[in-house]
């Protein structure tokens, strides 16, 4: 039999009888998943390490919580616990990302007292690793430490 004289049917099984299965239907992608906006609003809470007046590093508790709009960011007081208690004013910063930058200025029992609050969140917004230094009364504090979210 000539090759030329088959019927296109015969080819039909012909081809399909070397080369495989017929193709199948695309497979639809998997939709990749929408992210969840990170919230940095919460109340946080941790061990922090307190230098100034005179001691090197003393551990220490502090608690703030934040309040997130669009890239503001401000903090509640420090509350400072275990090592001394005392609460130092609020402050309020900035967000680029997951890092935050900011002050606070408010009057402690000697007179005016100024802060600034740095560091940055975790990914998911569930650590805080916070600098706190607080310039009142002629001296300068500073609380350093990771805080989690409560």
């Amino acid at each position: 039999m000539k090759m030329g004289s088959l019927s296109p049917d015969v080819w039909v099984l012909m081809l399909a009888g070397c080369g495989g299965s017929s193709p199948s239907a695309p497979t639809a992608a998997t939709p990749v998943p929408t992210p969840t906006p990170v919230v940095y609003s919460g109340s946080f809470r941790g061990t922090m390490t307190l230098t100034g007046l005179g001691v090197s590093a003393v551990p220490c508790t502090g608690a703030t919580t934040t309040t997130q709009t669009g890239n503001a960011l401000s903090f509640s007081s420090l509350t400072i616990s275990s090592c001394v208690t005392a609460t130092f004013g609020a402050g309020s910063g900035t967000m680029n990302g997951n890092t935050f930058s900011g002050t606070g200025a408010y009057t402690a029992g000697c007179g005016p007292a100024t802060s600034t609050w740095t560091g940055h969140f975790s990914g998911d917004a569930r650590l805080m690793n916070l600098k706190v230094i607080i310039n009142a009364c002629g001296d300068t504090l500073q609380f350093l430490g990771e805080l989690t979210k409560q």
